[in-house]
């Protein structure tokens, strides 16, 4: 069974998976046996188990990364759409063919 990337497991399943694989080498396996199992490498298994030792059980929980905040509502993303599907840049009197950022936000300005 080779390796999982644990990266593309949902918050719950990846809370899941941690708190087991400390749970078996607490009960007494060894890390590495515990990985190979689960299908992660033996240094994700060390590092579940370093975070249980300093924060507890409450450290393995999955952490939510926020990502950069949206600038435009929907309102907004739906004109963007409508905009660039039904229109040429060059029936508004723009000089190119191809839509840029640019171009959305001084056509957006005009109307």
């Amino acid at each position: 069974m080779g390796t999982t990337d644990a990266r593309s497991l949902d918050h719950k399943t990846l809370e899941e998976l941690r708190t087991r694989a400390v749970e078996r080498v607490q009960a007494g396996e060894a890390a590495v046996d515990v990985a190979r199992v689960i299908g992660v490498r033996p240094e994700s298994v060390y590092r579940w188990l370093a975070s249980y030792r300093a924060g507890g059980w409450h450290a393995l929980r999955a952490k939510s990364i926020p990502g950069r905040p949206r600038t435009l509502d929907g309102k907004a993303m739906k004109w963007i759409y409508e905009t660039v599907v039904t229109k040429d840049p060059r029936q508004l009197k723009f000089p190119y063919a191809l839509w840029t950022r640019k171009i959305i936000g001084r056509y957006r300005r005009e109307v």
